[in-house]
């Protein structure tokens, strides 16, 4: 080996070893009497000995309930069964754990739908609530029950934390009044106004795909329209239509809404104003009146026919879209439509630049005021909603696939809830005003007035019933 070469790798033994010495002394240095003082080594970022600093988990506060009976209020059994899903079975397993760590019992009620709104009212105003936890319909809302006082804003109590995800944003909107949360639910909001096609006919007729159209921002009325008349035919040349482009079961509404229209609005005091006589309002319903007698396109049910005569003529194959609420897919399409369906939102209207879903009815879980330590109340609904560790994001799925028959309706539910596209229509709230609306819609529906001639006749008593509603001054 050339002497050269062997200087070299000597020195770079010699190099390694000093390395080695240093290190292996620990980072110490040598002082001039041959003393060594270890020396903090400020070389190093945090982080880097590879020490894992422990993260603190702050201590739950300790509860102590008394004892205390819990009240849970619905008109449907809401008691968790054993054995009838994996769910029910976790939260028996949850609810025994929180009542044994929290000291307090939960007792399950369930009241009839007919008698629930007088015995919250009547026990309300004893100054004993019937339940802690009440779930109440939509149309009791407001103006009922908030305006009048019976129930508790959440937000005031200062327990639930709101931005979790946990929580239902489109509930949340719904049941806010003059910037207080009045009502509350937990999970995904449940789809209802929404439109049904039927692809099997589509395909036949050389009909355009909903859903590209849904993803493209392309469904709109014109385009419904478009593709009803196509659709609308005399298949046995008798002179009769057997075949319909559209059907569905009180869609004026969600027309309204598609156009970016409302029934009822409030001014920035609250004040209710009927809002059926604005633009976007008599452009939808002269929209639909058209698409009954002018266009000819709507299967509209005959004098005598069944409520839902719109959903049977949809499952026999006589409608290419149908417009009505989710839940018609489980109870009756699923297990007897022989025809293949889809699912995607209303089609928008010329004002509208996103897709809307009337809510039609929804129900709330509500803190009626009177309620004792309601604290206490909302730390047990809070912990028992609070998702199981082993829970997967697309868990909620599993009660929507069986309904359906494409992944595509999966995809629109998920958009619909996703982008709070669910609203609520105010004139379900007032029963004397909403009850209205079979005579002048009669008249719509009927061609016998013009959605113009109709709305007006009775603007001025809407109004008035909605002033009283509210406790407006006239």
């Amino acid at each position: 080996m050339p002497v050269k070469l062997i200087k070299v790798l000597s020195l770079v033994v010699s190099v390694l070893l000093l390395f080695a010495f240093v290190v292996g002394c620990g980072g110490q240095k040598t002082t001039p009497t041959g003393e060594s003082d270890e020396v903090e080594d400020t070389t190093q970022e945090p982080g880097e000995t590879g020490e894992v600093a422990e993260e603190e988990v702050p201590e739950e506060p300790i509860y102590d309930f008394g004892g205390r009976v819990i009240k849970y209020s619905a008109w449907w059994d809401l008691a968790p069964v054993p054995g009838r899903s994996e769910g029910e079975d976790k939260m028996i397993e949850r609810m025994a754990e929180m009542e044994e760590k929290y000291n307090f019992k939960m007792e399950y009620l369930n009241i009839p739908y007919d008698q629930t709104l007088e015995t919250f009212t009547a026990s309300v105003l004893a100054g004993d609530p019937y339940a802690d936890i009440a779930i109440v319909e939509s149309t009791w809302f407001i103006p009922g029950l908030v305006t009048a006082g019976m129930i508790m804003p959440v937000d005031d109590i200062g327990v639930f934390d709101f931005e979790d995800p946990k929580w239902n944003q489109t509930s949340l909107k719904a049941a806010t009044w003059k910037g207080k949360i009045y009502g509350f639910n937990t999970g995904r909001q449940y789809p209802r106004g929404v439109m049904f096609w039927n692809k099997s006919m589509f395909e036949r007729e050389g009909l355009p795909n909903l859903y590209e159209l849904q993803r493209n921002k392309e469904w709109t009325w014109d385009k419904m329209l478009e593709i009803a008349k196509k659709a609308t035919k005399d298949l046995d040349g008798d002179g009769v239509i057997d075949q319909y482009g559209l059907g569905g079961i009180e869609i004026f509404w969600q027309f309204i809404f598609s156009n970016n229209g409302t029934t009822v609005r409030f001014d920035e005091e609250g004040r209710p104003i009927f809002a059926m006589t604005e633009a976007p309002a008599m452009e939808a319903l002269q929209f639909y009146q058209d698409l009954i007698h002018v266009h000819k396109v709507f299967d509209f049910p005959p004098d005598g026919s069944p409520w839902d005569y719109a959903t049977q003529r949809f499952n026999d194959g006589k409608t290419a879209m149908y417009g009505y609420q989710w839940w018609v897919a489980g109870n009756v399409f699923r297990d007897n439509m022989q025809d293949d369906y889809g699912l995607v939102c209303f089609p928008m209207g010329p004002r509208a630049t996103e897709y809307v879903s009337e809510m039609l009815v929804e129900n709330f879980h509500v803190i009626p005021t009177g309620v004792k330590n309601p604290e206490e109340v909302c730390i047990v609904f809070d912990k028992r909603t609070d998702p199981f560790p082993d829970e997967g994001p697309d868990d909620w799925k599993e009660g929507y696939i069986n309904d359906a028959r494409d992944y595509e309706t999966i995809e629109t539910i998920q958009m619909i809830q996703d982008k709070n596209l669910s609203i609520m229509n105010p004139i379900r709230g007032v029963t004397e005003l909403y009850n209205m609306h079979y005579s002048f819609m009669w008249q719509i529906n009927t061609g016998n007035a013009t959605p113009k001639v109709a709305i007006e006749e009775i603007a001025q008593q809407a109004q008035a019933v909605l002033n009283d509603a509210f406790g407006v001054s006239n």
